[in-house]
């Protein structure tokens, strides 16, 4: 099985999914180091974006809905692929 990660965007009023995009390029460590998982974390659970992180996510992915971190919020999550 293959994993691919995403980001995914959440309403913070209705806790609904609005929208989810591939990361490109996705390098464990350096994710990992973004992040500040564990060396031994393979980073499949749920990691918070914050906007500290978009410098470093805009080499990954290619966003066309903008970001509004007063209305959602926003994860790496991993997904079978």
């Amino acid at each position: 099985m293959t994993i691919r990660r995403v980001v995914r965007a959440y309403s913070n009023s209705t806790e609904r999914e609005l929208w989810s995009l591939p990361i490109h390029d996705f390098n464990l460590e350096a994710f990992q180091v973004e992040f500040q998982a564990e060396v031994s974390d393979p980073m499949y659970d749920c990691w918070p974006i914050t906007q500290k992180n978009l410098p470093f996510l805009s080499r990954h992915i290619v966003n066309p809905h903008g970001w509004d971190f007063i209305n959602c919020t926003y994860f790496i999550e991993a997904e079978a692929a």
